[in-house]
């Protein structure tokens, strides 16, 4: 195996650990998590409704970044116990340009260029990993 593509609890709670051995942190994909609403089913409920699942929301999102750290952090120890070692100088520079005539032809597709730009303001506002 050359390589594979996953978080750090597959290394243990998948075995990855017993023949992937090096661990590279390239965030070559980053996969959000979303909550997503029916528009006209929100719109039915009151504001004060929408207010109380707006903060629900918010507050089960900051619980799940505690548990998923503790998680993650149980899962290095454990894999750096099977013998996996983390790498996280990587050159991702290099993956970036070998990955730019994609974007490129993204940006020209009529289609598709409105997400790609929406979702770059939303890495340079800073919701990159939240």
């Amino acid at each position: 195996m050359d390589g594979t593509e996953n978080n750090e609890t597959a290394l243990t709670s998948n075995n990855h650990g017993e023949v992937a051995k090096e661990y590279s942190y390239t965030e070559h994909a980053i996969v959000p998590d979303l909550l997503i609403f029916n528009q006209s089913r929100w719109e039915s409920f009151s504001p004060e409704e929408q207010r109380i699942l707006k903060e629900a929301a918010l507050e089960s999102s900051e619980f799940h970044k505690e548990l998923w750290a503790a998680e993650t952090a149980e899962a290095i120890a454990r894999a750096e116990e099977m013998g996996v070692t983390f790498h996280e100088d990587v050159d991702k520079a290099a993956f970036r340009a070998s990955v730019d005539p994609m974007h490129q032809q993204v940006k020209q597709d009529p289609d598709l260029a409105p997400f790609y730009e929406r979702i770059q303001e939303m890495r340079k506002e800073g919701h990159t990993n939240d």
